[in-house]
C-alpha cells in the first residue's frame, strides 16, 4: 500500500515541479514496459527518467520485507534439518 502511494506524491511533486513535463495524453497500453511508456506518456526522457526513481524507490520499500522473509525461511529450514 505504501509504495503505489509513494509513486504518486513523487510523480505529483516531479511534474508539479516541471521537472518532468505533464502527460501528453496519449494512452498507453498496460503491457507496454514501465521505461518506454514514461517516455511515450510524457514525450520526454524524464518521464522514463522518473519511472527509474519509482522503481528504485519501490525496490527499496520492499527490501526489508524481503529480507525479513528470506531470514525466516533459513530459520524453518534449519529447524528442517
Amino acid at each position: 500500500m505504501i509504495a503505489p502511494m509513494v509513486n504518486a506524491i513523487t510523480t505529483y511533486f516531479a511534474m508539479n515541479l516541471g521537472l518532468v513535463p505533464l502527460c501528453n495524453g496519449t494512452v498507453i497500453p498496460w503491457t507496454m514496459p514501465p521505461i518506454i511508456s514514461g517516455f511515450l506518456a510524457t514525450g520526454s526522457i524524464a518521464g522514463s527518467m522518473l519511472q527509474v526513481i519509482n522503481i528504485i524507490l519501490d525496490i527499496l520499500i520492499y527490501l526489508p520485507f524481503i529480507v525479513a522473509l528470506n531470514k525466516r525461511q533459513l530459520i524453518e529450514e534449519d529447524k528442517a534439518e
